[in-house]
């Protein structure tokens, strides 16, 4: 049998929380631990339950995914984080790299 994967996902928009999970609801290779809203939400969740992969909103209110990721990597080396976003501006997604 194949590892399961862990993943979380991080974007202020209800919509593509439900998008998101109505994708991932189908594999049998994916577990989705749970969606959230802010930052804080899912570092907090962090703090309780290893993730392999954080699907991470690049622009969000409070704290931007930019920041996140610097604490998910800083924090939860083991988790792998992919980010997502509505912009189409290359230098946005150099910081978040």
């Amino acid at each position: 049998m194949d590892k399961v994967i862990s993943v979380i996902i991080v974007d202020d928009h209800p919509l593509v929380l439900n998008g998101f999970e109505f994708i991932l609801k189908n594999s049998a290779d994916i577990v989705l631990l749970g969606t959230f809203t802010s930052s804080a939400d899912a570092l907090a969740f962090l703090q309780t339950q290893p993730v392999d992969i954080a699907l991470v909103d690049i622009n969000m209110p409070g704290m931007n995914g930019i920041d996140t990721t610097s604490i998910i990597k800083k924090d939860y080396p083991n988790t792998h984080v992919i980010a997502i976003s509505n912009l189409n501006e290359g230098s946005i997604a150099l910081r978040m790299l």
